[in-house]
């Protein structure tokens, strides 16, 4: 899977009491790109209700 990275910004105090933004990278989430595959389990998160749009093909 790769890793989807957004930028967060959040503030603070630093060690001299300054109130402080920053901007930090985190992964967001994870995608996979068409013709991807899965070798091990996964777990697939998705609006209630609704179920994950994949093809699964067995390698056995």
């Amino acid at each position: 899977m790769k890793a989807q990275m957004i930028n967060v910004t959040y503030s603070a105090y630093d060690k001299s009491g300054k109130f402080v933004s920053s901007t930090i990278p985190v992964t967001g989430s994870y995608y996979f790109d068409p013709g991807d595959t899965i070798s091990d389990n996964a777990i697939f998160i998705v609006p209630q209700g609704e179920k994950p749009d994949v093809s699964v093909r067995s390698m056995k």
